[in-house]
């Protein structure tokens, strides 16, 4: 039962990298831009059409721009990245496109990272870095973090996100502070450094307490509860899940709610455990369906298997199976691994000849 309520944890942070979106509507490009948000199959059929007749650098670039964003859109990463590629081939050489040249490599970096190519997103970051100014270069870095994280080089990525945290500091961006000290945080707590992680999550909820932070607050209380779930401490782990409720939205008390009735059900205090897992099925139409999430209908069946009532064991035991079965044969059908191979082998092929 303790893979059910670990394998939950953190969650609550993962992060997300940025997109960059360029608007441009003073070229031949504009009714493709246009149709950005209506037809995405109107917006590669125009900007095909400006590439026909284009005369300038800017033309090309922006037209192949539009099409690798349509084509990112729909998760067609392969053409995207082929577009966005063109368009860093055909932007003009001087230097007032280089907020341009950070945006499409961080794209390129983060569609990688989609596809899992994370030494190729790390490479196309550092190209980012290169034309990056003290503006833009946090978010370059926090990206970079996110690859180095993901390939396990945790101290690697410590060292960035720190230096993407002094940038945003010196840009008073307090946001993108609390959200890159959380995921530091986190990191920690993957080395095993648990009082080093909640030294790092507290200082989010000491200096955020006002409004429009409630989220990296709360997310901060549920960081430092699943540092005392994994050592096995109930009673504070159950302390902050209350704190992190307290301030949460509702669909984010989801996993807030799980977790507590996966902390309820160790300490056999099952009517408490019931109820928040109750709770948190009465939230599990607005969320995600992950097997991190499908997990709930798991905890209510180990719950009911400890009340002995077989019934209800059964119901949700049968619950978790179809909705696993259905998570994979939607992944099954989703993921094309053919397609992924295709996509790395590109870009290998593009690094080497680079």
């Amino acid at each position: 039962m303790k893979s059910i309520l670990y394998i939950s944890l953190f969650l609550a942070f993962m992060g997300c990298n940025e997109f960059e979106e360029e608007i441009d509507l003073s070229s031949s490009n504009d009714i493709a831009q246009k149709y950005l948000d209506i037809n995405l199959d109107s917006t590669i059929y125009y900007a095909n059409k400006t590439l026909e007749n284009a005369t300038s650098e800017h033309e090309r670039y922006y037209a192949h721009y539009l099409i690798a964003y349509a084509y990112d859109e729909k998760q067609k990463y392969l053409n995207s990245v082929q577009h966005y590629l063109l368009a860093l081939k055909e932007i003009p050489k001087d230097d007032s496109y280089n907020k341009k040249r950070v945006s499409l490599n961080k794209n390129l970096g983060r569609i990688a990272e989609v596809q899992k190519d994370y030494n190729s997103a790390l490479k196309f970051y550092d190209i980012a870095l290169k034309y990056a100014n003290d503006q833009s270069i946090a978010g370059v870095l926090y990206n970079k973090g996110f690859a180095l994280k993901e390939l396990g080089k945790y101290e690697d990525a410590i060292r960035v996100f720190k230096e993407a945290h002094e940038y945003a500091v010196e840009n008073r961006n307090s946001l993108r502070q609390s959200r890159i000290t959380n995921v530091i945080g986190v990191i920690f707590t993957r080395l095993g450094d648990q009082n080093e992680a909640r030294n790092y999550f507290w200082s989010i909820i000491n200096s955020q307490k006002f409004k429009g932070y409630e989220e990296s607050a709360g997310i901060a209380y549920q960081n430092i509860a699943h540092s005392y779930l994994l050592e096995e401490d109930y009673i504070n782990a159950v302390c902050f899940l209350n704190q992190a409720e307290s301030i949460e939205t509702e669909i984010d008390k989801f996993i807030t709610y799980m977790d507590l009735g996966n902390c309820y059900m160790y300490l056999k205090e099952f009517e408490k455990s019931e109820s928040y897992l109750i709770s948190a099925k009465k939230l599990y139409s607005l969320v995600e369906k992950t097997p991190e999430n499908i997990l709930l209908f798991r905890s209510l069946e180990n719950l009911y298997r400890e009340l002995d009532e077989n019934s209800k064991r059964n119901l949700y035991s049968d619950k978790y199976n179809v909705e696993i079965d259905a998570y994979f044969s939607l992944s099954r059908k989703v993921i094309d691994h053919n397609s992924l191979t295709k996509f790395r082998i590109f870009l290998n092929n593009y690094f080497e000849k680079e």
